[in-house]
């Protein structure tokens, strides 16, 4: 069980250790017709909850199974016996052990911990789930879509004529987030990316701006296009098409938008506002920090991190050009966090890895990704110290990048600047250079296999480097690296001291290895 961070686990056994005094004063004081079920039921909710935060699964798992029992006492399905009464006194008793082990979990508290809970099973059983069901867009349901995307289209037409009227930005920003809470907007794209850049690009309005940018424009402009083509084709009981030319444009527009909030987003260090002089300052440094800054800086960049994980499946399940460029834009705008932040706690490891993978995260580049779930799995686990890791893979090839791009969507290709760091954002997923020659063949293809094939017939009379003497690698009987005879007694007998000597119970593969070797010693 993976347990949540060390401030996390100081509140959480605060917090239980209240819950678990108050139940246990409730069972204490049960009388023949037993503890206020109300109070019960909302203590060990209370506790479930806390430790559900502090990612203890074991000890909410418990802790949900006292709330059932409380729940049928409340409901009248259980009666209350002195049955009842031990197993809540036992389980509360096994809590409050449990308490004082979950900075160190192991094998044995969760099985101390699902023992328990399979006794409280017993006397009620949890709610078995049905299976999840995706939703489904039935006739009524395409049809109140698409008036409500046709709706949405209006507002903005009448925004962009109109940018100074408040009331059609607020009517706007009503359709835009009665949408949002449409779960199977979900399965209709590119109609839940719309929406969500949409809403984006009010939040300057929704801060105050008072104009709309050209950015901006383009975003209600191409946004506008594509609801009016997704209306159409929900209406004629198709499914909107995410590669139109009207999705290329929107991508575009939003790659732009994004371009206009890197500088605002810069975050530096607080020495830099200073003179370089000796003072004095506004802030003095502290003679006796309570943690280093790399500590903070771990502590910092968790959440990010984990951001970025969730990030990077996104990226691995996008199918259609809207959601590509939005996880682009996201992967770029949290790569810049990263670095900013890296670069204000003086993390150059962390700053360059961020700044090397910028440009091929952003265009989803497998290799990229990949290594970008690897450094954030390793920030976002606040355990060991992820710098030498994060420095040698700095220190390797970075993963290549494609020669040649995916297809163009219909409408013509995109426009791709190259990112520039700080400065730029990702652009749309869009096309790249395409071969005009195609694969080779023919009298071509003969040509060039030829030559390959005497290239490497001349490498035996002319090798490409010295060679090079190598060590005796001659093959070992794997006999010899067995215990044996003597050799395995005095193994077992070394096996039997370290349990003597720490006096604790051998384990079920100590156990496995001390009878393997008595069986060697046997066969002699």
């Amino acid at each position: 069980m993976t347990a949540g961070s060390g401030g996390l686990l100081d509140f959480f056994v605060l917090e239980a250790g209240e819950c678990l005094e108050q139940l246990d004063g409730l069972l204490a004081r049960a009388g023949d017709a037993g503890p206020p079920s109300d109070a019960l039921q909302r203590e060990a909710r209370r506790l479930r909850g806390s430790a559900t935060m502090a990612r203890l699964t074991g000890f909410a798992d418990l802790a949900g199974a006292v709330e059932r029992v409380a729940r049928a006492l409340k409901e009248g399905t259980l009666g209350w016996d002195l049955g009842v009464k031990g197993a809540l006194i036992g389980a509360v008793d096994d809590l409050k052990v449990l308490l004082h082990s979950v900075r160190n979990w192991g094998d044995v508290e969760q099985a101390k911990a699902r023992g328990r809970t399979q006794d409280l099973d017993r006397l009620a059983p949890p709610v078995p789930r049905g299976p999840a069901t995706a939703p489904a867009v039935g006739a009524i349901g395409t049809a109140f879509l698409a008036l409500e995307a046709d709706e949405l289209a209006m507002a903005l037409a009448g925004l962009r004529a109109r940018p100074a009227d408040r009331g059609l930005y607020e009517t706007l920003v009503q359709r835009v987030r009665r949408l949002r809470g449409i779960a199977a907007l979900k399965d209709l794209p590119p109609l839940g990316e719309v929406v969500e850049g949409i809403e984006r690009a009010l939040r300057p309005l929704e801060r105050g701006a008072a104009t709309i940018t050209d950015a901006m424009h383009e975003v209600f402009a191409a946004a506008t296009e594509l609801l009016a083509r997704a209306t159409a084709a929900l209406r004629a009981g198709d499914r909107p098409n995410p590669q139109a030319p009207e999705a290329g444009r929107f991508a575009t527009a939003m790659a732009s938008l994004a371009g206009e909030a890197v500088d605002s987003e810069r975050v530096v260090p607080i020495a830099t506002l200073f003179f370089a002089d000796d003072g004095p300052h506004i802030v003095e440094r502290s003679s006796s920090p309570p943690s280093t800054p790399h500590q903070r800086f771990r502590l910092e960049v968790v959440s990010l991190a984990e951001h970025l994980r969730r990030l990077v499946g996104d990226a691995r399940a996008a199918a259609d050009i809207v959601a590509r460029d939005r996880v682009a834009r996201e992967l770029g705008s949290a790569l810049r966090t990263l670095m900013n932040t890296a670069d204000s706690f003086a993390e150059e490891a962390v700053s360059k890895f961020a700044q090397r993978s910028f440009e091929g995260a952003t265009r989803l580049e497998k290799g990229y990704l990949a290594q970008l779930d690897e450094v954030a799995a390793l920030l976002a686990h606040t355990g060991g110290d992820p710098i030498g890791r994060i420095s040698a893979i700095l220190n390797s090839p970075p993963p290549d990048l494609p020669l040649v791009g995916a297809p163009t969507p219909q409408g013509g290709p995109l426009a791709v600047p190259s990112p520039t760091w700080r400065s730029s954002t990702p652009t749309p997923i869009s096309a790249g250079v395409v071969d005009t020659e195609g694969p080779p063949s023919g009298q071509r293809l003969h040509d060039l296999l030829g030559a390959g094939i005497a290239g490497l017939g001349r490498l035996e009379t002319e090798p490409m480097a010295e060679p090079v003497a190598v060590e005796d690698d001659s093959l070992v009987p794997i006999e010899q690296l067995e215990y044996r005879g003597r050799a395995a007694l005095e193994r077992a007998i070394a096996i039997r001291d370290d349990f003597r000597r720490r006096n604790a119970e051998p384990t079920a593969e100590a156990l496995d290895e001390l009878f393997a070797l008595l069986d060697l010693v046997a066969a002699e």
